[in-house]
């Protein structure tokens, strides 16, 4: 930590010494954090997808739904950048589902758990003809 001389006092040139704070402009401080706030992905995943009209609008609501919107907006976003990687990397062009179509499935995914749960009982259970 001294000098290399056992009659050296001072201190060496490399000793450590505790890094300097970056001094921050207080106008700007505010402004980056607002525009931060602005580009985060979770912020675009919840101002673009809560009212959006797409499958992508439809998981995140029905996500919201479940659990609270934080973890709803990582799972969203986590979906979109699946999508967008593989888009990318197989090349292929996006198809873009509607809500219809999303809601079918889901609602097909419902009903196929409904029927394992009910067999896994003892149950067994028939669909009723949709009212005309």
């Amino acid at each position: 930590m001294y000098g290399d001389s056992p009659g050296n006092a001072e201190p060496a040139e490399d000793a450590a010494v505790p890094p300097r704070q970056q001094e921050k402009d207080p106008s700007l401080a505010s402004d980056e954090r607002s525009l931060a706030q602005l580009i985060s992905p979770s912020e675009l995943v919840r101002r673009s997808l809560s009212r959006s009209e797409s499958a992508l609008g439809a998981f995140y609501r029905r996500l919201c739904s479940h659990m609270d919107k934080p973890r709803a907006n990582t799972a969203t976003a986590h979906k979109l950048a699946r999508m967008v990687y593989f888009i990318l990397t197989r090349g292929e062009d996006f198809v873009a589902q509607g809500p219809q179509r999303y809601e079918e499935q889901q609602r097909q995914r419902s009903i196929a758990a409904l029927k394992r749960r009910a067999a896994a009982l003892g149950f067994d259970i028939n669909p009723m003809p949709a009212p005309a």
